[in-house]
């Protein structure tokens, strides 16, 4: 069985699209705010309702490291890229979701890992 890992940046639709696919290949997916709500032992909905967004946040921060602390976000974005560039460059496949329907980018990866075990 081969194990899909999606990385990219914040807010680049990895969760949605790590959703879809596995629904569409009948995988598992972990996601991040699951692993809030285990360790709170609430809902995102629950903290955000009783706690605030700050209080979200903080948990979120003790379940993956803090990458964006400090007084310079932007500059910090622009060295985690910078950082993650040859990382990103060994992927077996890299997509631009910029612009891109959800179901297309799924379609995309389904096809490349159908390609893949097929020449397996």
């Amino acid at each position: 069985m081969v194990t899909v890992v999606i990385t990219g940046f914040m807010g680049t639709g990895k969760t949605s699209v790590g959703r879809a696919l596995a629904a569409r290949l009948g995988r598992g997916f972990v996601d991040t705010d699951v692993l809030v709500e285990e360790r709170t032992g609430r809902t995102v909905s629950e903290i955000f309702a009783a706690d605030g967004e700050a209080a979200f946040r903080a948990a979120e921060q003790e379940a993956v490291r803090p990458l964006l602390q400090g007084s310079d976000p932007l500059r910090r974005v622009r060295q985690l890229l910078a950082e993650r560039a040859p990382a990103y460059a060994q992927a077996d496949l890299s997509i631009d979701t910029s612009d891109r329907d959800l179901d297309d980018v799924v379609d995309e990866i389904a096809r490349f890992l159908a390609t893949r075990k097929a020449g397996a």
